[in-house]
């Protein structure tokens, strides 16, 4: 027992200095998990926000199929309005027509 007491002193000593470092260590790891956890919040704000758009696309080319489909329809259909609609569905669809998924191989 007197050989472990100057140990036991020791650590005693050394009990509040390692309970001051605690939460000092612990502080980068709880960052870290709140950097992780905002980047996470924005990339799906950024995908919610992509697929707004591309919804939002989609009906206005709907929008716009519809309007020439029934301009045609009609005793006398306007053609420069149904030209104009089908230039905006063109407009709309191009880069998802020219992606490699469209290529012709």
């Amino acid at each position: 027992m007197e050989r472990t007491r100057p140990l036991t002193t020791s650590n005693e000593e050394l009990r509040p200095e390692i309970a001051d470092r605690q939460p000092v260590e612990e502080a980068p790891q709880e960052s870290q998990a709140g950097l992780a956890h905002a980047t996470r919040v924005r990339s799906m704000g950024e995908l919610v926000i992509s697929i707004a758009a591309e919804s939002t696309t989609a009906d206005r080319r709907g929008d716009s199929r519809q309007f020439a489909l029934r301009q045609l329809d009609t005793q006398a259909p306007n053609l420069r309005e149904v030209r104009e609609a089908s230039a905006e569905i063109g407009r709309e669809l191009g880069p998802a027509l020219s992606s490699p998924a469209f290529a012709r191989g």
